[in-house]
């Protein structure tokens, strides 16, 4: 097997990160989703990994139910943010749906072009 290549085509296009995902929050239960849920998630994150930074941040691609918007701490359940001791995180928090309004939002971060989830919110929770 040869050398593994030093850079990837869409060096620039989002990732996904799971490191900070809490499961432990009362308000944000997932582990009962059916499948579909599931399903839903893992498309809606394979779509988005082939957006670039500036689309997302410029918000420009709203098809398909895709709402992505920073988030508004001050309108949520949640005024003091996530609660995790990482530089900025409250600060580049975002939201995105899955689909229009049935599969509920994921919450995270962003630092540079990776997307930290922290929360999956089926039943729209974070907002009151």
């Amino acid at each position: 097997m040869g050398p593994l290549p030093t850079t990837l085509p869409g060096e620039d296009t989002i990732r996904f990160s799971f490191k900070y995902l809490d499961k432990t929050d009362d308000d944000f239960q997932f582990e009962g989703n059916e499948p579909s849920y599931f399903l839903k998630l893992l498309q809606r994150l394979r779509d988005m990994s082939h957006l670039e930074m500036s689309d997302l941040l410029r918000n420009l691609k709203q098809r398909n139910g895709l709402r992505c918007h920073p988030i508004d701490w001050s309108d949520t359940i949640r005024p003091n943010g996530f609660g995790i001791p990482i530089d900025g995180a409250d600060a580049n928090a975002w939201q995105f749906s899955l689909t229009s309004n049935e599969h509920g939002r994921v919450h995270g971060f962003l630092i540079e072009s990776t997307f930290y989830v922290v929360w999956l919110d089926p039943q729209h929770h974070l907002y009151s």
